[in-house]
């Protein structure tokens, strides 16, 4: 029993970490409450990298209080034809003005897909661990696969 408890609480551990770091991204991007500062700049470089499939790796970095910040995104080649600027010098990276490191091109529409994403993701898990934790019979599975360490005091 011991072992399971091990596994369900590195699992609750790992998705709410998850979980928290989605929300702590899309916070940081002020998605739901306009917390942080958040300032626009036109990138100093940015590069187009096609990928297999029909999308295109943009990879772009700004410069803000004398120091470079890079970002980089995945996206499909139809929403940069159809949400990006033709001339690169009117695209736009907009950034957390306490931490440059979270940046985005809001021009895109993209900036909170990966949060939400990832909350919806962490919170199947977790709901999936719980509900197997809660109405699992877990006795039966350490028998089944031969995980329960049964010793002369236990049939006792």
């Amino acid at each position: 029993m011991r072992f399971l408890r091990i596994i369900f609480t590195l699992g609750y551990l790992f998705w709410g970490g998850m979980l928290f770091y989605a929300i702590g991204e899309l916070t940081l991007r002020n998605a739901w409450f306009n917390l942080f500062e958040i300032q626009k700049t036109i990138p100093t470089e940015i590069e187009f990298i096609p990928q297999e499939k029909e999308s295109t790796e943009i990879k772009y970095s700004f410069e803000y209080k004398n120091k470079i910040y890079n970002g980089n995104r995945k996206v499909i080649n139809r929403i940069i034809s159809e949400r990006l600027p033709k001339n690169r010098s009117e695209i736009e990276v907009l950034f957390n003005a306490e931490y440059p490191k979270i940046n985005y091109l809001d021009q895109l529409g993209l900036k909170t897909r990966s949060g939400n994403t990832g909350i919806v993701i962490s919170l199947i898990f977790l709901t999936f661990f719980g509900l197997i934790d809660l109405f699992g019979n877990k006795r039966k599975w350490l028998k089944i696969y031969g995980l329960n360490k049964k010793t002369k005091a236990n049939n006792v």
